[in-house]
């Protein structure tokens, strides 16, 4: 039942982006709202898959889990404007294939769960969100960081993790 609920806020969350798309947001902005996307889409083709061949869709999420936290980095990394910041997210864009395939070297097959690399996916958001919050503090001229959307999403993966 829960995770229903969770397939049913995933829709209402990307049914309002649509909503307020906006052709002027910037590139970091556009490229989070496509990553929701996916990760909806992904999220019910996941469960109708689950549901309709009775079987696990471990492989299912074994594959988008590299690419939901590359594109979590790479939006964090985009949107992030101190030059350290910026320097330390390049760093964890660099150490991803390094992660990945140490994993999957080490970790289980594709029908079941890679712990190794879910571990480490989320380690590496993690450390990116408190970049990403450390940047929103620094940032002292532009609007209160409670208004950015870049402070909702860290807030989000980091309660999320």
């Amino acid at each position: 039942m829960l995770y229903i609920v969770d397939l049913f806020l995933d829709l209402v969350s990307l049914i309002i982006g649509c909503l307020v798309f906006r052709r002027s947001w910037p590139f970091t902005y556009k490229c989070l709202f496509f990553l929701n996307a996916f990760r909806v889409f992904v999220s019910f083709f996941a469960h109708f898959w689950s549901q309709h061949t009775h079987s696990s869709n471990h492989w299912i999420f074994n594959l988008f889990l590299p690419l939901q936290c590359v594109g979590f980095l790479f939006v964090f990394y985009s949107a992030s404007g101190h030059m350290l910041v910026r320097r330390i997210s390049k760093w964890l864009l660099a150490a991803f294939p390094v992660v990945t395939a140490m994993c999957w070297l080490r970790g289980a097959p594709l029908e079941t769960i890679n712990l190794w690399a879910i571990v480490s996916f989320d380690f590496l958001i993690l450390v990116s969100v408190c970049l990403a919050f450390v940047d929103l503090l620094l940032r002292t001229g532009d609007i209160h960081f409670i208004r950015q959307p870049m402070f909702w999403l860290a807030s989000g993966l980091f309660f999320n993790m």
